[in-house]
């Protein structure tokens, strides 16, 4: 059987097929490319900088302010709403590194 290769074809993706002794077969994904980015203007770009720097440490806030809280409400009943407003702070800081 002749197989049939064209350079100018692009690899979008590679998947193998892993057998199981028991005779099941499952898809494992090797190679997935990375999505591009569109290109956007670059009078825009300062600001798509800030924005996604924005969002970035909020997510740094809410995961760290979540874990406090859940912390200090393992050490006391009311835990959390003794140390709120210092793990508020402390995880504050941390979103602004």
């Amino acid at each position: 059987m002749a197989l049939n290769w064209n350079p100018e074809l692009k690899v979008k993706s590679i998947s193998v097929l892993d057998v199981a002794n028991d005779g099941t077969a499952t898809i494992i994904d090797e190679y997935q490319p990375k999505p591009k980015w569109k290109k956007i203007p670059r009078r825009w770009r300062p600001i798509e900088k800030r924005v996604r720097k924005i969002y970035k440490s909020i997510g740094k806030f809410s995961e760290t302010a979540l874990q406090r809280h859940i912390k200090s409400n393992q050490k006391k009943k009311n835990g959390w709403a003794r140390n709120c407003v210092s793990n508020e702070m402390r995880s504050l800081r941390k979103a602004l590194r």
